[in-house]
């Protein structure tokens, strides 16, 4: 009994030591010495499951969806809209865009701009009749639609619904500029008398054109008078 004592506490701690190194198969020679019991060298084979198992994860990177190493669009971070779904590019998350001009129905918008926004318009067609489209937005007609349209010389000024244009600006006639000077269709400044033209003088200090003055009117210098006589004591034009 004795020896089979021994022997047993010999398979434990062998046992023991080989499961925790995570052998999933030994053998043990058990030699009892004894009469009755098993024969000597009799072989005992044991089959055990391992203790521990490999740990395994499964992590999405940044850019990644879905398990590692695969990309699922629909576990790409975001959401989809009209204009941009999500989309796996080399096993990576992206996005792609919808063609400007493609239908959609966001944000109070009518079309795709091309860079995954609904706008308002991206061109006339998407606005009222009369309407223009600047900028993403449908603008009623008038001097400050942002565009060249009715009788405007250029775009929101001139013509005899609009304040006059600048310097360099598109124009038809003097009063389109506030220079009252056009050249060539387009406003200039003034230097001296004789870019204004017959009738007109100039105040070089802001390039502007004049009508020359009558009699009795305010002036400074006898050339902003109709007799090139500005009256220096009291500064008006004289006969």
């Amino acid at each position: 009994m004795f020896g089979r004592g021994l022997a047993a506490l010999g398979i434990a701690l062998v046992a023991g030591c080989h499961l925790m190194s995570g052998v999933d198969r030994f053998e043990i020679v058990v030699d009892d010495g004894g009469a009755g019991g098993a024969a000597a060298g009799t072989s005992v084979t044991s089959a055990t499951t391992a203790s521990s198992t490999a740990s395994t994860s499964s992590s999405t990177a940044s850019g990644t969806g879905g398990s590692q190493g695969h990309c699922d669009p629909e576990t790409c971070p975001g959401g989809d809209t009209d204009c941009r779904e999500r989309v796996c590019v080399g096993e990576q998350c992206s996005f792609a865009d919808a063609a400007e001009g493609a239908v959609c129905n966001e944000t109070n918008g009518k079309a795709c701009d091309g860079l995954g926004s609904c706008v308002e318009c991206v061109g006339n067609q998407h606005c009222d009749v009369g309407y223009t489209c600047h900028l993403h937005v449908c603008n009623s007609p008038g001097c400050g639609d942002l565009v060249q349209n009715q009788s405007e010389t250029d775009v929101d000024c001139g013509g005899p619904n609009c304040s006059p244009c600048i310097v360099g600006k598109k124009c038809g006639a003097p009063i389109d500029c506030v220079t009252q000077l056009c050249v060539g269709g387009l406003c200039k400044a003034c230097t001296v008398d004789d870019d204004c033209g017959a009738g007109r003088y100039c105040t070089p200090g802001d390039g502007t054109c004049h009508d020359k003055k009558g009699f009795g009117a305010g002036c400074a210098a006898d050339n902003e008078c109709n007799s090139g006589n500005c009256l220096s004591l009291v500064f008006f034009c004289g006969l």
